[in-house]
Parts: C-alpha cells; structure tokens; sequence
C-alpha cells in the first residue's frame, strides 16, 4: 500500500490535479546540501506546488518558495573531511544538538510543527537531520526521505532492501564497489564500529535537547521507527557516478536534480 501512495505521488509531481502544499526541512547541513534541497524546492514549485522550506542558511532574496531560516546551519565553517573520524562524531554530535535547540526556539517553525497536517507532504534528509522527527508524529500525509550523501546502505536498508557491503562501500571510505577482499573485511568492521557510534554518541546526545525542546516525548528509538517509515525516498546518485545498485520502485535516484540549462553569459563578462 504505501508503495502505491509513492508512486501516485510521484505522478502527481508531473501532472497534479491541485497544487500541493509540501514542507521541505533541511536545517542541518552543508552548502552544497543546500544546494539540493533549494533545486528540489524549485522543481517542486515550477510544476505548481506551494513549498516551504526550512533551511540552516539565510534566505534568498528572491525564491519562488517561502523560506524559513531555522537559526544556524552548523555546518558551513568546516569540512568535516578533514577532520579525524572521532572528531567527525562529535562534530556532528554537537552540531545537531545546537541547530535543535535553535530550531525549536523559532516561533515560526514550531507554528508549522503544530500545523504540520496542513502540508501534503514532509520531505526529510533522514541522516544527521534526526531532530525533524517530531514533525511526523500523529502526522496523516506522505513522509518523503531525501539521502544526500548518495548511496547510503543503511538508510537505503530501513524498507528490507539490504545492499550487500562486500559491494557497498561505507560513504565516508575512499573505496568503490570493486573493493578487494582486505578492503571488503576493512569495509564490514567500520560500518559496525561507526552503526554504535551513531547510535551511543550522536542519537544519545541529540535524545537530551529533544526532551528538552519536548518534554514527555516518546523516546529516540520509538521516534526512529516513524522516522524511518518513508513513502517514498529521494537519493542523491545517479548510477552514471556512483555505480548501479538494486533499488525499490519507491528509492528513486535524483542524482541530476541540480543540473541547469545552458544560460549566456552575462554582460559584465564579455570580453
């Protein structure tokens, strides 16, 4: 059943009888994330829909969609590439702890949390955007899951769809599909080690703001159930770049999304 509602959603996209009211939440990332979520949110609102979209950086001066700054993305001083892997946790950690609390101090973004039936449609990143589950409690439309970082193996996993990690290399290794067997045993080991990270560190200090932004909440590990239960999710890959792998007919790859047509060039640069 929930396939079907995707699907028909996804339609609805191209050739929708009504405009649809739909909430983009992307407070937590980096520029280039942004980036994703305002070519989304434009797309949307060129067929028709009416989109808000809650984002960590300042709003555009002039967008076809209504945007809500939720305070501070965190994100934009650093590149966590460059940090050590525990710094990496921690960064991440700390970084989602301070976007919650501001977001949840926004009189405007907890309006739309206590008005979240309005929408059609909720699209989430569902990694490192964990603090936007509150949005789908007792919540009646279609929740839509958007993977930034391309080809996620866990998060692709939540509906049954296990891809293989002989095959499926961890996002944050330097490794490709055609990994050798050192590679692949190295690969398995550092899912493990970085699942409990996540799960112990990040999920275990983010459970603290939240109870405080929402006391007498359901804990994490009941909100991760809704969380994880989307209609229908967004990748971020195109099998061009990223290689080909088994997906469900609701895990649709919208790796192109930011591309753009050709414009001339402007004036001021001409030679």
């Amino acid at each position: 059943m929930r396939m079907w509602t995707a699907l028909v959603f996804l339609v609805s996209f191209a050739y929708q009888s009504k405009a649809n009211n739909i909430l983009i939440l992307a407070p937590l990332g980096s520029w280039s994330e942004s980036q994703i979520f305002r070519a989304l949110a434009d797309t949307l609102a060129a067929v028709g829909h009416h989109v808000t979209l809650v984002t960590g950086f300042e709003p555009r001066k002039e967008s076809p969609v209504t945007e809500i700054f939720a305070g501070s993305s965190s994100l934009e001083d650093k590149n966590i590439f460059e940090l050590k892997m525990m710094n990496i946790i921690t960064y991440l950690g700390e970084s989602q702890k301070i976007v919650c609390k501001k977001m949840y101090e926004n009189k405007d973004i907890l309006n739309i949390w206590k008005n979240r039936n309005d929408f059609d449609a909720i699209v989430v990143p569902i990694l490192l955007n964990e603090f936007s589950a509150p949005f789908l409690i007792n919540y009646n439309g279609t929740y839509i899951g958007l993977v930034t970082v391309g080809i996620e193996a866990n998060q692709i996993g939540f509906q049954g769809n296990r891809l293989p990690r002989s095959v499926t290399p961890h996002v944050l290794l330097n490794f490709d599909e055609n990994m050798n067997f050192f590679e692949r045993a190295f690969n398995l080991v550092f899912e493990h080690i970085m699942g409990c990270l996540y799960e112990y560190v990040m999920v275990g200090q983010l459970q603290t703001q939240m109870e405080k932004s929402f006391p007498g909440m359901p804990s994490f590990t009941e909100l991760m159930d809704i969380y994880t239960n989307y209609s229908l999710l967004l990748i971020n890959s195109h099998f061009a770049m990223d290689g080909s792998y088994p997906l469900l007919p609701n895990q649709v790859e919208i790796g192109t999304i930011t591309a753009r047509l050709p414009q001339p060039i402007p004036k001021q640069l001409h030679m």
